[in-house]
């Protein structure tokens, strides 16, 4: 029996886009794919896995959107509470609605911005979900095929965007006031409830092995 997190039952509820968080720093986009589509393949059409790119590591949070509420909170279920085995972390995952939510917000917030130009691992991603498959507009795609994001609309706010990211980093200035928390994102310092509130059908373990003894 999956068993979503409290804050996740609401029959009422049309949110579709989740943060990840507490994710481990060394895991790449590939691998957090390989994850999600263990639990829900095809039912998401997004996934951006947030980068620093100085270091080359991820910052601790990702995003995903699904393809509709009950596919979010049963992904939910499985997801919350996964422990993992890498980069001796002690992190405990943890799930929660994302601030800027659907596909076509998540398009609106990234077409223009200077991620995009980003090597590909490090991009935002739009996938073929089922839902989208049926779509005339995906005549010729593949079940589960990445497709580029939009063209740009307005390149004075791409230009804006990249300038921004050469003049404060990943972090506003503000943020970068110390070493300790030079390259620490919001929610990088893990989740202090351990042993996990929600056990997961799903093991890191079984599935981080998967993808390397193939």
């Amino acid at each position: 029996m999956i068993i979503a997190p409290p804050h996740f039952v609401r029959v009422d509820d049309v949110r579709t886009t989740l943060m990840l968080r507490n994710l481990p720093n060394g895991m790449t986009s590939f691998e957090l794919k390989y994850l999600i589509d263990g639990m829900a393949r095809n039912m998401y059409n997004f996934l951006y896995l947030r980068m620093d790119f100085q270091t080359g590591n991820n910052v601790g949070y990702g995003f995903v959107n699904f393809d509709d509420p009950d596919a979010a909170v049963q992904f939910a279920g499985k997801w919350q509470g996964l422990t993992w085995i890498i980069n001796h972390t002690t992190k405990v995952a943890a799930v929660s609605y994302a601030t800027t939510q659907g596909k076509e917000n998540q398009i609106a917030r990234f077409r223009n911005s200077g991620l995009r130009l980003q090597p590909a691992p490090n991009r935002p991603k739009l996938f073929v979900s089922l839902f989208d498959f049926a779509e005339e507009s995906m005549s010729g795609r593949a079940l589960g095929e990445e497709i580029p994001l939009p063209h740009v609309d307005n390149h004075t706010k791409l230009n804006r965007s990249v300038m921004n990211g050469r003049n404060n980093g990943l972090y506003s200035r503000a943020r970068r006031t110390g070493q300790a928390n030079l390259m620490q994102g919001l929610f990088d310092n893990g989740n202090p409830h351990n042993p996990p509130e929600f056990d997961s059908i799903f093991s890191f373990a079984h599935q981080f092995s998967a993808v390397y003894n193939k």
